[in-house]
């Protein structure tokens, strides 16, 4: 543990995209703290300096670009041994100039896909598990007469990289729908209906082929710790307090809603986006936007600090 009196050092960090689906990273020297590992470049913030100025300068001193569009994705807080690092991560999605190795640092574009088999600091770890989860999230609700359609529908768009089974289907009718997720490469949930029975709803998940299980807010707040499975977990938040239960439990994701009025619950006054961006910054898991979203906020999402959103009736139309 760091000593009691260890300041924390604030750090920004880039992850920078190109059109191929790549991210630049570089190779921390031997001699480094967590050395000989790739990492995403930055450093830390100088004082009276603000985030997006230290990410400017930092790529400019490291690599020579300047990033000219870019938006918040996970800040969290890791202490080491020797010290405590709060990592601001953005996505640099357009920079002027051309990446060089300034500073003599060996620098690779690397595909998504690649990062879990490349060794990085501690602290980015979540970062690369995160990078493997989509941008966009259905949500099937529709009766079972319709649930394999609807389905079809979504994912013939090849926008949706997840979907959460949120509807009462029999397991035959959710075989069906699961291989079609499969067929698309694409992630899905099934819901925990009962606190009592998670390790339960986790088996049914394993056994059907879902990738992970999804946790409502009222069943969340009943557990205090998870069972360890390699599947993935999401909770549905609707507080900041919820929130940070989802961040307390270790969850791949939160599911953060309503963020705009919705036509199924109209009564429910939303976040809003300033909202939404305050609470999902001061946690370290992926946030993503739900309620009355379509693909076409997604941009918005993302300048927000989301992961990406998710949708009902808006993937549908």
């Amino acid at each position: 543990m760091p000593t009691a009196n260890a300041a924390t050092l604030n750090v920004v960090a880039a992850i920078i995209h190109n059109h191929k689906q790549q991210v630049l990273l570089t190779y921390r020297h031997a001699k480094q703290h967590q050395g000989e590992r790739w990492e995403f470049p930055g450093g830390k913030v100088e004082a009276k300096e603000s985030l997006s100025e230290a990410l400017t300068r930092e790529l400019n001193e490291e690599l020579g670009i300047t990033p000219t569009h870019f938006t918040p994705f996970l800040t969290l807080t890791y202490a080491y041994p020797e010290r405590v690092v709060r990592l601001h991560f953005y996505d640099v999605w357009q920079f002027a100039g051309e990446p060089q190795a300034r500073e003599g640092q060996p620098m690779k574009w690397w595909p998504l896909t690649a990062l879990p088999r490349l060794p990085f600091p501690d602290a980015n770890v979540p970062v690369v598990r995160a990078l493997q989860l989509p941008e966009q999230w259905f949500v099937l609700t529709a009766p079972a007469s319709e649930a394999q359609q609807q389905l079809k529908q979504v994912l013939s768009d090849k926008k949706v990289g997840g979907v959460y089974l949120r509807g009462d289907y029999s397991e035959t009718l959710l075989e069906g729908l699961l291989l079609l997720c499969e067929h698309a490469n694409c992630l899905s949930l099934l819901p925990v209906r009962n606190a009592a029975q998670l390790e339960l709803a986790l088996s049914r998940a394993a056994r059907l082929g879902a990738s992970g299980v999804h946790l409502p807010e009222r069943i969340a707040n009943q557990v205090t710790t998870l069972p360890t499975s390699p599947l993935l977990y999401s909770m549905a938040c609707h507080t900041d307090k919820s929130l940070q239960q989802a961040e307390r439990l270790g969850v791949d994701m939160a599911f953060l809603s309503p963020v705009k009025r919705t036509s199924s619950h109209i009564e429910v006054e939303p976040l809003g986006w300033p909202r939404f961006a305050q609470w999902a910054q001061q946690v370290a898991i992926p946030v993503y936007a739900l309620g009355g979203l379509d693909p076409l906020d997604l941009a918005t999402a993302r300048a927000n600090g989301a992961r990406g959103i998710a949708g009902i009736s808006g993937f549908l139309r």
